[in-house]
């Protein structure tokens, strides 16, 4: 008998939370002039940060909007007080002549403060790696979840590790490992799936790694009192 292994991910399709993200965002001006396509740069944030950001989005542009300049923003290195950038030219392959420079840069946090209130938030603001992420409710609590591309992953069922042979309160509070097979829990799908509207995915894959997967466009946990 072949072993199934479903996954089974929630994409938010319309939020109704008003909630302040945990991110911070600036501005850095600098005047530069490079011999050379690419340019590293120390990009300080000057404004207040409480902790050293988990992840980093940065553009930059001339100062001088007349410019036909534009560069791709690779970060490199996060620190407490700055980020390492390189500044690469896009419109040309070569170096430019000294002139100010304006990096914008937005930085959001990870899991261990405030997060965002989705997974698709964080994806849509540039973070698409996969990982475990906070989201935050709008009445202040929080959970951690993992996502993936915009995704989150509510279970995972995939090499047998964890027993989901489990009783009503375990199913309520949730199991397992987010990084590995998991169940997110009853009682964190109804706060997720009652603050916007989700769509559900379940993808199926057997132990030939054959997938299968089917959509469906609503999907809500109401509250156990509904029961």
């Amino acid at each position: 008998m072949k072993s199934i292994y479903p996954t089974f991910v929630l994409m938010l399709v319309a939020s109704t939370l008003q909630i302040n993200e945990a991110r911070n965002s600036g501005s850095y001006q600098k005047v530069l002039f490079s011999k050379n396509p690419k340019k590293k740069l120390n990009v300080v944030y000057q404004v207040c940060v409480a902790s050293t950001p988990a992840h980093i989005k940065a553009t930059a542009r001339p100062t001088n909007s007349s410019l036909p300049h534009t560069f791709n923003v690779t970060v490199i290195d996060i620190q407490r007080y700055s980020v390492l950038v390189e500044l690469e030219r896009t419109d040309q392959k070569s170096g430019w002549g000294e002139m100010s420079i304006t990096v914008d840069w937005v930085s959001h946090n990870h899991a261990g403060e405030l997060g965002m209130s989705s997974c698709k938030a964080y994806y849509d603001s540039g973070i698409n790696e996969s990982g475990k992420f906070l989201l935050s409710f709008s009445d202040y609590s929080a959970v951690e979840v993992y996502c993936d591309g915009g995704w989150t992953v509510i279970q995972r069922r995939k090499d047998g590790f964890v027993d989901f042979y489990r009783n009503w309160a375990n199913y309520t509070a949730g199991f397992g490992n987010l990084e590995g097979e998991h169940w997110l829990g009853l009682n964190t799908l109804h706060k997720l799936t009652t603050n916007g509207s989700y769509e559900l995915r379940v993808d199926v894959t057997d132990c030939y790694n054959a997938t299968k997967y089917a959509e469906y466009s609503t999907f809500i946990v109401q509250s156990a009192a509904t029961n």
